[in-house]
């Protein structure tokens, strides 16, 4: 019930020679109360998006995931916190407002051109909850900036799609310390003959934890000097899924890794001194799935799922989930 997802989508008047469309979703899986013997606060605003598109180019406000992202693991079971979320998966919402220019090369080929200004979020670890304080983006006072090229080619039924993008936000900790959020992006859409298509997203960068990357972390502290210095944490990682598609049913194996450079982490823990890290220093994802679809509503999943989280401590934890779920869309 609480992985229900709820949304409207609106077709607007015509602005400037373009066409007004705006989308909202939400869920269940909001912070519980125990106040008042309600549900109050159980509602969760997801993603949300409204749009002016005139015949190639797109103007936009979004609360969703960043641009760089523009494909997502497939799964049932995890609706509520998407699919390969901290194992490789840039998952996280956030404020955006940007542009989206396509170039037609062909008539069956284009170039698509992206640029958007993020308000990127700071990251939480899994039992903390989320306040109204300024985040370490906001302290700085420049909102992050993101970019995509990428082309695309064939039918709309089976395009193939390559993209390369960049991400850069200036953060400010709470002790006046400054340092960068950075990414370098690229990412796969391709298929694979008639049943078969292989998606993916790969990145390197610095301080990606707002993104949904680093461990749940951006930075580390470092003894230097005698004194605590603020390190941000270099990051690496990604997720691949082959879907196969036959009929009523589907199936998709994917693999995710989030990868914080571990010698910067390892370095840190061994003083005494400076406070705790509490995040990761690899986290991945295995995930098999199979969606059974008896006709346009039911939808029908049974999922496994196997989970290695690894600390600063070298210790290396495993679990294995498996998954069985249902879904009417309506």
């Amino acid at each position: 019930m609480r992985q229900t997802v709820l949304g409207i989508d609106a077709r607007g008047p015509h602005l400037l020679g373009a066409t007004s469309r705006a989308q909202i979703r939400t869920d269940f899986f909001g912070s519980t109360t125990n106040s008042e013997y309600s549900a109050g606060g159980l509602i969760r605003l997801r993603t949300a998006r409204a749009s002016l598109d005139w015949q190639n180019t797109q103007a936009f406000f979004s609360y969703d995931r960043t641009i760089l992202v523009p494909d997502a693991p497939t799964s049932l079971a995890s609706v509520a916190i998407p699919p390969l979320s901290w194992s490789g998966n840039l998952w996280t919402w956030n404020p955006q407002v940007g542009v989206s220019q396509s170039i037609p090369l062909s008539t069956t080929s284009k170039l698509t051109l992206q640029t958007a200004c993020i308000d990127v979020g700071d990251p939480l670890l899994p039992s903390a909850t989320s306040g109204s304080a300024s985040t370490l983006a906001e302290r700085s006072r420049w909102p992050g900036v993101q970019f995509r090229a990428g082309s695309s080619f064939g039918p709309v039924d089976s395009e193939t799609r390559f993209g390369l993008g960049g991400y850069f936000s200036p953060h400010r900790a709470t002790d006046g310390s400054r340092f960068d959020a950075w990414a370098a992006t690229a990412d796969l859409h391709l298929p694979l003959g008639k049943y078969l298509l292989l998606t993916s997203n790969a990145y390197r960068g610095q301080a990606l934890g707002g993104l949904g990357g680093g461990g749940y972390a951006d930075f580390i502290y470092r003894d230097y000097e005698g004194a605590t210095t603020l390190q941000p944490i270099d990051d690496v990682g990604g997720w691949a899924q082959l879907a196969i598609k036959t009929g009523r049913f589907e199936t998709n194996l994917a693999y995710g890794l989030d990868n914080p450079f571990s010698k910067q982490i390892r370095s840190r823990t061994a003083s005494s001194t400076a406070p705790t890290y509490s995040g990761l220093t690899r986290n991945s994802t295995l995930m098999l799935n199979t969606i059974y679809s008896p006709n346009a509503y039911l939808q029908f999943s049974l999922e496994y799922k196997r989970l290695q989280s690894t600390f600063p401590s070298r210790d290396r934890y495993a679990s294995d989930a498996i998954g069985l779920s249902g879904a009417y869309r309506f």
